[in-house]
């Protein structure tokens, strides 16, 4: 997946994603963001921005052992995870009907 910041006129916002406008959720050895036992089939559902300027993923993937999670990262305006959030940036939400779940993710303030 991957989470892309452009600016008003469509070129990207190079102060988003360490300047390349963007930043990938990365499959790296079967993990995504350091999320252990995700599969290459992960999905984005959801992009909320919060009153914070905060973008909160809502996803799915399916883990090595056949079941399938909700992955919930929280990035900073810049794009960063934000680490304050699950304590790395993300939480996950084990659930064997995530495929059809459906569910939106939001964060208070």
């Amino acid at each position: 997946m991957v989470l892309w910041k452009y600016n008003e006129n469509g070129s990207p916002d190079t102060s988003f994603g360490g300047g390349a406008g963007y930043v990938l959720f990365r499959h790296d050895g079967g993990s995504v963001s350091g999320i252990s036992n995700a599969s290459k089939a992960d999905q984005g559902w959801t992009v909320n921005v919060d009153s914070n300027g905060r973008y909160v993923v809502q996803g799915y993937c399916k883990n090595s052992f056949g079941g399938y999670e909700v992955p919930i990262w929280r990035y900073l305006p810049e794009g960063t995870l934000d680490t304050s959030f699950g304590g790395k940036g993300y939480v996950i939400l084990n659930h064997d009907t995530a495929s059809s779940a459906g569910a939106s993710a939001s964060a208070k303030d």
